[in-house]
């Protein structure tokens, strides 16, 4: 008799930026992350970072000042329908209620980009979906998420008042809790006379690719995925 091979774990192909965030963060995500980063060469992987350190330190120097004040362009017109969905729709006015907003083109080498490693499979992902020569539109349907189709997820009760919610989605999330009035609550029966509702919402973000204005930089807020090249 004999057992049926064990699945392999799943893999994901990932780049880490070197040489900007400490040696110690690089030396962690490759222990934790990597298939063989308990025995991979410290010395090795230090020497690495050290050399795109110094190339960094280069940049600082000849690119100086390249993220200060981006020009921005206006939309093509087939774009610009499409941002005014966004614009219009209650969830963008909502997401964005304190601060102003706007939608215009940018170029992405003069985003300041913060996040240290991207999932390079999920992007593969995302340029699989886009095609190999995306029109313009479709672009701008992926960096503004509309018409975007939501991965299934499952919602179960474990016990009297624990839940778990599972989805493939690294989008999935809780959003908001809300205090609502018993006649806003449709076909529920509670055990008793409540006097108010907690409402916690859980589900997929706005997921805009968005940028925020500091000090004459715009800083990549989210969507670095959808940025990367490869």
């Amino acid at each position: 008799m004999t057992s049926a091979p064990m699945a392999a774990t799943p893999l994901d192909d990932h780049v880490f930026l070197l040489g900007r965030p400490p040696v110690g963060e690089f030396l962690g995500f490759i222990r934790s992350m990597a298939v063989d980063g308990q025995s991979a060469d410290q010395g090795a992987l230090t020497q690495e970072w050290r050399q795109a350190n110094d190339h960094v330190a280069e940049l600082e120097k000849s690119e100086a000042g390249i993220a200060d004040n981006p020009p921005t362009t206006p939309l093509s017109p087939a774009v610009q329908a499409l941002a005014e969905r966004v614009i219009s729709d209650p969830m963008f006015r909502n997401a964005y209620r304190f601060v102003p907003s706007d939608i215009v083109m940018v170029e992405l080498n003069r985003l300041v980009v913060f996040q240290k490693f991207i999932n390079v499979s999920y992007v593969q992902r995302l340029k699989d979906g886009l095609g190999a020569q995306p029109a313009t539109e479709d672009i701008a349907r992926l960096a503004l998420g509309v018409d975007r189709a939501l991965p299934p997820a499952q919602a179960m009760q474990s016990a009297g008042n624990v839940y778990s919610f599972i989805s493939q989605s690294n989008d999935f999330r809780f959003l908001e809790g809300a205090l609502v009035a018993p006649d806003q609550v449709a076909g529920l029966v509670s055990t008793g006379r409540p006097f108010a509702y907690i409402v916690l919402g859980v589900g997929y973000g706005s997921n805009y690719l968005n940028a925020l204005h500091v000090d004459g930089r715009l800083v990549l807020s989210n969507g670095p995925s959808r940025l990367c090249p490869s």
